[in-house]
């Protein structure tokens, strides 16, 4: 009889802070969108081994329920790098659900106590970005400008921007995932005027401002950025044995008018 692959775990708590979020601004005048999170692991173990990164939606206990945030098979000891910004964009969103993360891994591995978050997140304000980084000291700030709409009670607008578009696996026939069951795609809608900030190249807008002709179509709102998305799956009907692989443009990372 075969003996069961055993599983380790480790539980890491930070602490997400908002450069000027205490300047007299109310949570529904401000919003803010997280640009990527890392979560930063160093595995000490030789061997392959399975780790997946939960989301605690309660309290630490024993029977907690935890959202999967991410995947990933490792093959060698060394350092590992894994999207979390699902989670800590939760975390922006309801300071209150922070209740940490869960690091788990099987067989089990011994994981190194430095782990470390690398967060850059974008303040959704006036139809703009401005951008902070947080994370480890001497790391440049990176400013973007895009116009979100997944995020925040007051980002209501029909300009070209990035809307929530959840999406359930089981439900567009995708039986083969095993993780995760649902996950959001994000989707682009919206008008690209003349006046819009968010061309992504001065032929864009150079069409749009011709588009008053006929025979030329306005400029679309589409992806400009995608990022992948990593799936368990079992690799046969029969089999025991999952894969992990990441599907590339699966995640909608900013929108614009193309």
């Amino acid at each position: 009889m075969a003996r069961k692959a055993k599983t380790s775990f480790q539980h890491l708590r930070f602490q997400i802070h908002l450069k000027g979020s205490s300047n007299g601004s109310t949570s529904t005048q401000r919003s803010f969108s997280v640009r990527y999170a890392r979560l930063r692991l160093r595995t000490m173990s030789r061997r392959p081994t399975l780790i997946r990164v939960y989301q605690l939606l309660e309290p630490q206990c024993p029977t907690c329920e935890r959202r999967l945030i991410n995947i990933r098979k490792v093959s060698r000891k060394g350092r590992h790098r894994m999207d979390v910004a699902e989670a800590v964009q939760a975390w922006i969103d309801q300071p209150g659900s922070n209740h940490g993360l869960d690091v788990e891994c099987k067989p089990a591995c011994r994981l190194a106590r430095d782990a470390a978050l690398d967060v850059e997140v974008a303040e959704v304000l006036n139809r703009s970005h401005r951008s902070y980084q947080y994370g480890p000291p001497g790391v440049l700030l990176q400013h973007h400008r895009a116009i979100d709409c997944s995020h925040g009670p007051n980002n209501k607008t029909d300009l070209c921007c990035r809307h929530s578009l959840k999406v359930s696996f089981a439900e567009i026939g995708w039986d083969w995932v095993a993780e995760p069951k649902e996950f959001d795609a994000y989707m682009c809608k919206g008008r690209c005027p003349n006046d819009n900030r968010n061309f992504n190249s001065t032929h864009a807008l150079v069409q749009s401002l011709m588009s008053e002709r006929a025979d030329v179509p306005s400029p679309c709102c589409a992806p400009k950025s995608l990022k992948g998305l990593s799936l368990l799956y079992q690799e046969g009907p029969n089999s025991d044995l999952y894969t992990v692989a990441t599907q590339q443009g699966m995640v909608v990372e900013e929108c614009a008018c193309l």
